[in-house]
């Protein structure tokens, strides 16, 4: 999980080779989410002139187009498993290839 946690928050999850989608076999799924749940609660995000773990995104709009993105997938059923701040809200799980979360990379807006 600690390389997973460390690829998609790395330059605030906007590197084009930023893990965007990650796959759990089944049999460590549960565990899998535990583990990440804890590893992200650990983050500290902020203003990167002080001591933290992840900055802003690039602007206000693509922070706001990633909110949606994760907001419809829960609409459309995705679970919504944890909660931190504006920048990483909602981590959606349970999605499929037809959520536009999985579907589309912020860079492609």
């Amino acid at each position: 999980t600690d390389a997973c946690v460390t690829g998609r928050t790395l330059n605030a999850g906007q590197s084009c080779i930023g893990a965007k989608r990650i796959i759990v076999h089944e049999s460590v799924y549960d565990s899998f989410l535990t583990h990440l749940e804890e590893k992200l609660s650990t983050k500290i995000m902020g203003d990167p002139l002080d001591e933290v773990d992840m900055g802003p995104m690039v602007s206000a709009s693509a922070r706001d187009e990633i909110h949606n993105q994760v907001e419809r997938a829960i609409e459309l059923s995705a679970e919504k498993y944890c909660s931190a701040s504006i920048m990483l809200k909602n981590a959606g799980v349970d999605v499929t290839h037809d959520f536009e979360i999985v579907s589309v990379d912020a860079a492609d807006e």
